[in-house]
């Protein structure tokens, strides 16, 4: 009866050190060239992430940043706050993986995966072998 009961310890142990991985990567994070913060979020199974600040969030004409930058001539004046920019990405058991990186500065859609590195977040866009990899920072308020 004891090495059962350690058993289900151990077993719940693992399984909240799991989880525990899992929501780290959930919050708001700085990115690497400190001009947004991204807030990572889970809707179902998948993970998002969205800009909910930029560091300039307007032009020199005082007008709010666009998404001007993207190839699909139709969506160059949606707002890059609240912009959706990570999409679809799904845990794998040490890191969300198989979604894609949207980059407004670019206008291009990356593959990705997201990890966590101690405290901070890796980041990483690539097409076929090629990728760059940035490292944020959580924004702790």
């Amino acid at each position: 009866m004891k090495k059962a009961t350690l058993l289900l310890f151990v077993l719940l142990g693992l399984n909240s050190g799991i989880i525990s991985a899992q929501e780290a990567i959930l919050g708001k994070w700085m990115v690497q060239d400190k001009d947004a913060v991204v807030e990572i979020y889970k809707e179902g199974e998948k993970y998002f992430g969205r800009i909910v600040k930029l560091t300039n969030p307007t032009y020199e004409d005082g007008t709010e940043k666009v998404d001007k930058n993207n190839p699909e001539e139709s969506l160059r004046t949606r707002k890059l706050f609240g912009l959706v920019n990570l999409l679809d990405f799904v845990w794998d058991g040490e890191q969300l993986t198989d979604g894609t990186i949207y980059s407004p500065k670019k206008g291009k859609t990356y593959d990705g995966k997201l990890w966590m590195d101690g405290n901070k977040l890796k980041v990483r866009g690539y097409i076929g072998f090629f990728f760059k990899t940035q490292t944020w920072e959580r924004i702790v308020e």
